[in-house]
Parts: C-alpha cells; structure tokens; sequence
C-alpha cells in the first residue's frame, strides 16, 4: 500500500521504497529470537509491552521522513525500531496460547497469528483514505504508530501465565509432555528441517504477496484496480489459512497437515502461467497460494510446541522465526530480480512451484525428537 506512494513522493526506484519492509523482515529474527528468551525468564507482559512500544515508536518516528534523501532514516525507524518491535510482540501470543491450550494448541495458535495476519484487512482499508487527507504517507505513518501503541498496551495488560494447579504445576502441564531446553533443540537435526521448511514456505508466500498486484495484471491482462481487488481478497485468505490449516492440524496431525499443504501450493504456483487471460482461475489460485502461506504460520507454532514443549516455547520457536527473516528478505528481492532479469514473473512462478516441492518432502522425513534426548540435555545441565 505504501510502496508505490512512497516512489510517487520522493522519487525513489522500486528496489528504494521496499529496502524499509525488507530491513524490518531482517530485524523480526533478532526481535522474536530475543523476546522468547527474555518471555520465558520474566513472563509475557513486560514484554508484549516492551515490543508494542518499540514498534510503534518506530512506526511514528517514521513519519518524520521528509526529503528524498531521508530513506535512511525511514529504514533507521520502520525498519529497524519497527522490525525488533515487532518481533518481540509477535513471539509472545503463540507461545503463551501453547501453554493455555495444550489439547487445542493449533486451533488458539491460528487465531492469535490469523489477527496478525487481518491486520492488513485494517490498514489497507484505513491507509488509502489517509494518504488522501495528508497527501503524503509519514504523517499517515504517525497516526497509525500512535494508534498501535493505544490498542497494543491496552491488550498486552490482559497477558499471563496460566494459573498453577494444586500440586505446583501450571494449567498446561501434560504428563507425557516433554521439555528441551533451546540448546537440546539446537542439537536436534529437526529443528533444522522444520526451519528449513517454514523458510522455504516463507521464500515462496511472501515473495508471491510482495508483487501479487502486478503478477495478476501480467498474466491477466486486467487493470491496476480488478488487481487491487484481488490483492484484498487474498489479504483474507492470507487471514483466514492460519487459523483454518492450525485447526486442520489438532485433528490430522502437524506433519500430514504439511504434507497436503505444500503440494496444493506447487499445483497452485504451477498452474498461474498456463491460466493465462483466464482471471478467474489465477485468481483462485492466487488465493490457494496465500491460503497456504497463512497456514504454515498458523501451524508452526504448535509444531515446535509438540517437538519441544512449552517451558522453552519462547526461545525455540522465536529461534525458528529466521525463517521469516530471511524468507522476507529473500523471497521479495528474489522475485524483483528475476521478474528484471526475464521480463516476466512466470519463470519466477514454476522456480516456487519446484521450491514448493521440496518443501513438501521434509514433512515425511520429520519425526518428534525422542524424550531421551532432552532428558539427557537435563540431566547434562544437573
């Protein structure tokens, strides 16, 4: 919604206006990373609160930018402040909800990060018509920094820990329930496969979402605003998947759920450039395609719940969010390269219906880690 804004005002190439959402992908890494560490040690409230605050701060000071040869400051702010702020808020939802649901741990995961998702079904609605009364988008950017901080302290108030039984343990203790520390799950090769998975579905998704406008107008031949129609039905689906596949996933289990999703996702992807003028068909797929990335980060962090517990969630799955630091960064730039290099976005289509693909084969090579090894992590640490 901004980009474009933003190369109309200051005059800025493509590559330009997008570095500030690249860098934030960068920096959620460093936020969600740290913030589950921290989340597991102090408790989620303090910090919800520290990265709502830094998030909107870095939103808000974005507002000053100003001139064309202040994008650095616009990177400094919306994409460094606002990326560790982000991802210290982000991290804190789905591994508390792990804790507070452990026998619907996909189904309260989904609707934590599907709002993440219906964010943009609020922005994109509001943001336009903003631009419109400020005629330009830093001020738009003030407003918006200022309202997150009123919404985000006032939801991040309600966050606890579960309550503690009678016997001393919390309301999300199972008795088969194993916990790794998050050097015994850095020790185990499934954590790197299932981080190699949700990066992979990262590089495609987010990629596919960063030019979804202009891929439909190219292979469609429609105009500018059927294609911005299209983008906000998708930003629905985008939505709704975390919460439809999260709670697909308590019934056929994580990794079947893996194993239908991704090769709908290669069909999808494959299936956008033979559809050609039909607009209908690649707008379906299009749908599929983000119905789909939605739903792996729905899924995802029960995942890492079911492998490795709840006492360390915060730190294993914020370990796991690389993922989509370096999905966000590769998966845009990948496509505007390619897109540059060929002219087209449909060699870039078929190379994620191949990724797609092989993301698709890690779910059958992927099993829990066995007990032994974070009892043997346990008693190592004794």
């Amino acid at each position: 919604m901004f980009t474009g804004p933003l190369r109309e005002e200051f005059d800025w190439t493509s590559t330009q206006a997008l570095l500030p959402y690249v860098v934030l992908h960068a920096m959620i890494f460093i936020g969600t990373f740290g913030g589950g560490r921290l989340q597991d040690r102090f408790g989620p409230r303090p910090i919800a609160l520290a990265g709502i605050v830094l998030y909107s701060v870095g939103v808000a000071a974005a507002s000053l930018t100003s001139e064309p040869d202040q994008l650095w400051l616009l990177i400094v702010t919306y994409g460094v402040l606002g990326g560790l702020g982000l991802g210290l808020a982000y991290i804190v939802p789905p591994a508390l909800l792990s804790k507070w649901f452990p026998e619907k741990r996909g189904l309260a995961n989904g609707i934590a990060v599907g709002g993440f998702g219906g964010g943009a079904l609020i922005t994109g609605p509001i943001g336009e018509p903003l631009i419109e009364v400020f005629g330009s988008v830093p001020p738009v950017l003030g407003v918006l920094g200022v309202s997150y901080l009123v919404v985000g302290v006032i939801a991040a108030l309600f966050l606890r820990e579960p309550p503690e039984q009678d016997d001393g343990s919390d309301a999300s203790d199972e008795d088969d329930e194993v916990h790794f520390s998050l050097s015994a799950a850095l020790r185990t090769r499934q954590f790197y496969l299932l981080t190699t998975m949700f990066t992979l579905s990262v590089i495609v998704g987010n990629a596919f979402v960063s030019q979804a406008s202009p891929i439909v107008q190219e292979l469609s031949e429609v105009g500018a605003g059927t294609a911005a129609v299209l983008v906000g039905v998708v930003g629905i689906f985008n939505a709704v998947g975390r919460p439809a596949w999260a709670t697909l996933s308590d019934k056929l289990g994580r990794m079947r759920t893996f194993q239908v999703l991704f090769p709908i996702s290669a069909l999808a992807f494959a299936g956008m450039v033979p559809a050609g003028e039909l607009f209908l068909v690649v707008a379906v797929l299009s749908c599929i395609v983000v119905l789909n990335y939605g739903g792996t980060f729905g899924v995802m962090p029960s995942v890492a719940a079911d492998f490795y517990g709840t006492a360390n969630g915060g730190a294993i799955y914020g370990a796991m969010v690389i993922a989509w630091s370096l999905g966000g960064v590769i998966g845009p730039l990948g496509m505007a390269a390619i897109e540059s290099a060929t002219g087209s976005f449909a060699p870039a289509l078929y190379g994620f219906a191949v990724i797609a693909v092989l993301a698709a084969v890690i779910p059958f090579v992927t099993k829990p880690p066995s007990a032994e090894q974070a009892e043997q992590d346990a008693s190592a640490a004794r």
